[in-house]
C-alpha cells in the first residue's frame, strides 16, 4: 500500500508539475498581451524555452541528440528574430557540452547574414558597405533610434544592417513612458532624475565573470546545473539592464517561471530557494497595477513607480535569488 501510494503520489506530483508550467506560460497576462497586439516577440519565448529545454536535457542526458536539436534551434530562432542570446553565448562556448552546437548555430547565422547585407537583392535598400563602415557609435545613437526619429526611417535604418545594430542604437536611450516596464526607467522616475547609464549593465558583467567561472567546475551535473541557472538570470538582464522593455515582452521570463516545478523534482542545488522564486515570479503572470491606478494622474511619478512596481522588483529580486546561489555553488565547487 506505501509503494502503491508513493506511485500515485508521484504521478499527481509531475502532472501538477506540468499543468502549473503550462499556466505559467499560457494563462499570464503578458500573453494574452502579446498575442493581442501582434508582436513578433513570440519567437523569442519559444528561442529561450528551447535553450533552456536543451541544457536541461544535457544536464541529465535524457536525449543527447534532441538536447543538441533543441539548442540548435533556439539559438537560430532568436538569432534571426531578436538576438538577446547574444549574451548567452560566451557561456555556451565555455561548456563542452554546448559548445559545437553552438559554434553550427553561429556559423550558420553568420552566412546567411552576410548574405542579406551584400547579394543586392536580399538588401534591395542597402546603403552600401563604404557608408556602413564610417558609422561609429554616436551616430547610430543619435541617428538610428526609431523612438528619438518619431518612428520615421532613415536611410541607414531601410538597410539589413540594422538587425546587427539596433540594440546599439538604443543602449543608452530611456523612454520615459508608462508601458515601458525596465529598471533604468524604474529608477529614473523613482529618483526624479537621470542616473549613469553604465550602472544598469552591472548585471550583465556580473553574468560574464560567472560565465567564466562556471568553466572551472569540473563536476558535469553541477556545472550544467549552475549554467541553466545562469541562462536564466541572463534572460533576466533584459529587464534589468536594457532602456526599453514593454509590458507584453516579460512573456520571455514565463519559460524560466515554468521550469522551476520542473527542476524542483531535480533536487537541483538551489532547490529549497524554488518555492521563493515561483512565487516571486508570479507577479509576471499578473497584470501591472494600471488596473488599480488608472484614474490617478499618470503623469505624477508616484503612480508610474507603482505601475511598474510589481514587474521591475520581481525581475530584480529572481535575479538576485538566481546570483546569490550561484555564488555559493561557485565558491563550493570551482577548482583552479
Amino acid at each position: 500500500m506505501g509503494f502503491c501510494g508513493y506511485l500515485i503520489s508521484k504521478r499527481t506530483t509531475d502532472f501538477l508539475n506540468k499543468r502549473l508550467s503550462y499556466f505559467f506560460l499560457l494563462c499570464a497576462f503578458p500573453t494574452y498581451w502579446m498575442l493581442y497586439v501582434g508582436n513578433m516577440h513570440a519567437p523569442l519565448v519559444l528561442s529561450i524555452t528551447l535553450i533552456l529545454i536543451g541544457i536541461f536535457e544535457h544536464t541529465y542526458e535524457t536525449n543527447i541528440k534532441q538536447a543538441n536539436a533543441m539548442l540548435f534551434a533556439g539559438l537560430l530562432i532568436s538569432f534571426f528574430t531578436k538576438p538577446i542570446v547574444l549574451l548567452m553565448l560566451p557561456l555556451l562556448l565555455i561548456m563542452k557540452e554546448t559548445r559545437a552546437t553552438t559554434i553550427k548555430s553561429i556559423l550558420i547565422y553568420g552566412l546567411v547574414s552576410l548574405a542579406f547585407i551584400f547579394i543586392p537583392i536580399l538588401n534591395p535598400e542597402a546603403v552600401g558597405l563604404d557608408k556602413l563602415m564610417s558609422l561609429d557609435f554616436d551616430f547610430i545613437k543619435q541617428h538610428m533610434n526609431i523612438y528619438k526619429n518619431n518612428f520615421v526611417l532613415n536611410e541607414f535604418m531601410k538597410d539589413n544592417s540594422i538587425h546587427w545594430i539596433n540594440l546599439i542604437a538604443q543602449s543608452d536611450y530611456k523612454l520615459i513612458h508608462i508601458d515601458v516596464f525596465s529598471l533604468p526607467v524604474f529608477v529614473d522616475v523613482f529618483l526624479g532624475k537621470e542616473t549613469a547609464a553604465w550602472i544598469f549593465k552591472i548585471p550583465i558583467y556580473i553574468c560574464f565573470v560567472l560565465t567564466v567561472a562556471i568553466g572551472f567546475i569540473p563536476d558535469k551535473k553541477i556545472r550544467l546545473e549552475s549554467g541553466l541557472l545562469l541562462i536564466m538570470a541572463i534572460s533576466l538582464t533584459f529587464f534589468l539592464s536594457y532602456n526599453t522593455v514593454w509590458e507584453y515582452q516579460f512573456t520571455s521570463a514565463l519559460p524560466l517561471i515554468a521550469f522551476l516545478p520542473i527542476l524542483k523534482k531535480k533536487k537541483v542545488f538551489y532547490e529549497k530557494f524554488i518555492p521563493a522564486m515561483l512565487i516571486t515570479g508570479l507577479f509576471f503572470c499578473l497584470p501591472s497595477l494600471y488596473f488599480l491606478l488608472r484614474n490617478c494622474d499618470l503623469s505624477n511619478s508616484t503612480v508610474l513607480t507603482l505601475i511598474h512596481f510589481d514587474k521591475i522588483v520581481p525581475a530584480f529580486i529572481l535575479f538576485a535569488i538566481m546570483i546569490w546561489q550561484l555564488l555559493v555553488v561557485i565558491r563550493k565547487h570551482v577548482v583552479i
